[in-house]
């Protein structure tokens, strides 16, 4: 494939390459970028950090099959990022994040190719080499474009969860709204739960390790009929509602913590019948 790189114009990124040199975990390559550069800017100038690590030249193509590729020499001291340039903008940035990802993280190919499939590598813990390698250039781009230390320090991220504030952060960061679900669900203190659905069926759900309880409605499976999300749906696109349900509609029991009584739901009923549920208690957990 012949590539031809163009001139571009960058943000300044300041970047001591031999400090990262020795770094393999995808948190603590991302978190050394943003420690070298105090005063980075939201939304992160993922391009200039591109730039500043050695790839040449970002191109937006239309890959067939692709979101995103890297071409690099062996070394991986210069390469070459290509990007579907028919993906949604944020996508455009998680991908980029990606395969910037493949580059920094060493024991990563220098040739990479990366399609839906590749991008959607779950968080479970049973994964082939090849599936662990997609997971952890994932990791890399939400760690990077979401700083934990930036994350955290956003107005109303330490107060009790709130749809408005996830929406909020999505836009300050410069993110999809999925991705920024599971970085707050995994850095926020409270037990947390979002559960995606679409047209009244459960596509997947989220929570954090605070969380002890299951979730009823697995993949496929419908709404429960007695949740405040099943009497909202399909209700009015980019709309918030809130309401309560008894936790057993949702939750079974565990047998080390009570299930209490009462579960909160904040419904956010976006477009083409998509919607999230985010789920939480207003009291303590107590074990048994």
């Amino acid at each position: 494939m012949q590539l031809q790189c163009l001139p571009v114009k960058i943000k300044m990124i300041n970047l001591d390459l031999i400090e990262l040199a020795d770094l393999v975990r995808p948190k603590d390559i991302a978190d050394e970028i943003i420690n070298q550069n105090p005063d980075i800017t939201i939304p992160i100038p993922l391009e200039s950090i591109s730039y500043a690590v050695g790839i040449r030249d970002i191109q937006y193509k239309p890959l067939e099959g692709l979101e995103g590729a890297l071409v690099a020499n062996r070394e991986k001291s210069d390469g070459i990022i290509l990007i579907n340039e028919n993906a949604i903008h944020q996508r455009k940035r998680f991908t980029l994040g990606h395969e910037l990802g493949h580059f920094l993280i060493p024991r990563h190919g220098h040739n990479m190719e990366c399609g839906i499939n590749e991008m959607r590598t779950s968080h479970q813990s049973n994964l082939s080499k090849a599936q662990r390698i997609e997971q952890e250039a994932n990791q890399f781009s939400a760690e990077i474009l979401m700083p934990q230390s930036l994350f955290q320090k956003f107005h109303g991220f330490r107060d009790a969860p709130s749809i408005d504030c996830l929406i909020s952060m999505a836009t300050h960061f410069d993110v999809s709204f999925e991705a920024c679900v599971h970085r707050y669900v995994s850095l926020h203190d409270e037990p947390l739960v979002i559960v995606f659905s679409h047209e009244g069926k459960v596509r997947y759900h989220c929570k954090n390790s605070s969380f002890p309880f299951w979730v009823n409605p697995i993949k496929g499976e419908a709404i429960p009929y007695d949740s405040f999300t099943k009497a909202t749906l399909p209700g009015k696109s980019n709309s918030i509602y809130n309401g309560s349900s008894s936790s057993d509609t949702w939750l079974n029991e565990n047998r080390d913590y009570n299930l209490p009584e009462e579960i909160f739901e904040d419904v956010y009923v976006m477009e083409n019948g998509y919607a999230a549920t985010m789920l939480y208690f207003e009291e303590v957990i107590e074990e048994k």
